[in-house]
Formats: C-alpha cells, sequence, structure tokens
C-alpha cells in the first residue's frame, strides 16, 4: 500500500475519534459513547494466487461497538471472530486488497462475518463497525 493511501486512512481515523471527542463534550441529550475492541495480535497471511508470487497481508483490526457491556461480549466471542476474518483474509485476492475500493468492500465483508459470529453466539449482531488501523500489502 502505497503511503499516501497509509496516510489518509490514517487521517480518516484520527479524524472519526475527534469528531466523536467533540460530539461527546457538547451540550444537550447525553448519548452513550463508543466503545472500541482492538482484535490483537495482528492478522498476518499470505494472498494471491498460489501460482503466482505470493504477497502477504497485514491487517490490524478494531471493532466498534456501543457499549463496554457490549465490548464485554465480544471479547468473550474473539476466537470465533478471529477465526473468521482468518478465514475471510486468507481468500481475498491481491486486487482486493491493492485497491481503496477492494479494501471497503473487504471491510464491509469483515463487518458481516464479525456480526455472523455475533448473532450466532449472542443472539444478535452487536458490532457497529469494523476499523482497519493498519492494512499493509508486501508483493
Amino acid at each position: 500500500m502505497s503511503r499516501p493511501i497509509r496516510l489518509f486512512f490514517s487521517f480518516m481515523l484520527a479524524l472519526m475519534l475527534s469528531s466523536q471527542a467533540i460530539a461527546s463534550e457538547g451540550g444537550g441529550e447525553a448519548k452513550p459513547s463508543a466503545t472500541y475492541v482492538d482484535l490483537k495480535p495482528s492478522f498476518v497471511t499470505n494472498v494471491g494466487e498460489p501460482s503466482q508470487r505470493m504477497s502477504y497481508l497485514k491487517v490490524d483490526v478494531t471493532l466498534r461497538v456501543a457499549s463496554s457491556e457490549i465490548a464485554k461480549q465480544v471479547e468473550q466471542q474473539q476466537p470465533a471472530i478471529r477465526n473468521a476474518l482468518v478465514f475471510l483474509f486468507s481468500d481475498a485476492k491481491m486486487d482486493e486488497v491493492t485497491t481503496p475500493k477492494g479494501q471497503e468492500a473487504l471491510r464491509s465483508e469483515a463487518l458481516k462475518a464479525v456480526n455472523e459470529v455475533m448473532k450466532k453466539e449472542e443472539g444478535k449482531p452487536l458490532v457497529e463497525n469494523v476499523l482497519f488501523t493498519t492494512f499493509v500489502v508486501q508483493r
């Protein structure tokens, strides 16, 4: 991934976090703030066709949930969530991981996969968003 793209995603994450802080400082109706759950360690997998030169994908994933109570439920399901994401990332194609459009599609699929696990294990989808805080492709 090129440096400008990484900077763009870093800027967008910082903008989202600062806007959340500004919204929570504002007066008016108290709205519960979002809670973030980091999935550690990083996901590292091969991408590309076996007949071609192998490339590697490293992704750090953070899940946004509505409350700390939901965060506890998500943390309890981390092994199942990580399993689903490992399979999703290892099935990714090179054209998906090297373009912003492909990365967004992969992020959307990751959200679906995580919420499928939560629905199966907890009875309902509890994750509001999936954020890729690091996304590196090495060719």
